[in-house]
């Protein structure tokens, strides 16, 4: 994933009114990769090193990402992630319904934010996520 300095470089300043779609376009660029859409249903899968990271569309300027942190094994792991979601404003951890499986999640109101602001967004909810996994790893 890019440096914070990195993805101030690919897109200037705040830009009002940012579409969900133009935020991805400098996302796509920053990460090498060719410029690409969402797809019918709405959605555009990702890898970040090991992990995948699925953005969701929900109109113009609303981005949602959904990432896979792991499985509820434990008793107390369900009041560790519980902890994590104790900061406000960032990515939170939810049980997939019917499931023991653990996502962390983020939305994004693109029209309040610059491409370079969900960037550094998209950083640090691969970070969150990759924290989440260790915390789940540990015993």
């Amino acid at each position: 994933m890019a440096t914070p300095s990195q993805a101030e470089q690919g897109s200037g300043g705040p830009t009002p009114s940012s579409t969900a779609s133009a935020c991805m376009t400098e996302l796509m660029k920053l990460i090498g990769l060719p410029d690409s859409t969402f797809d019918k249903t709405g959605e555009l899968t990702l890898a970040f090193d090991s992990l995948t990271v699925t953005f969701i569309s929900h109109g113009a300027h609303s981005i949602s990402a959904v990432s896979y942190v792991g499985e509820l094994a434990k008793k107390g792991d369900a009041r560790k992630l519980l902890e994590l979601n104790f900061i406000p404003g960032i990515s939170r951890f939810a049980i997939e319904p019917n499931s023991s499986r653990v996502v962390s999640v983020h939305d994004w109101d693109t029209s309040k934010i610059s491409p370079s602001e969900f960037i550094k967004g998209v950083e640090a909810f691969v970070n969150r996520v990759e924290s989440g996994q260790k915390t789940l790893a540990t015993k």
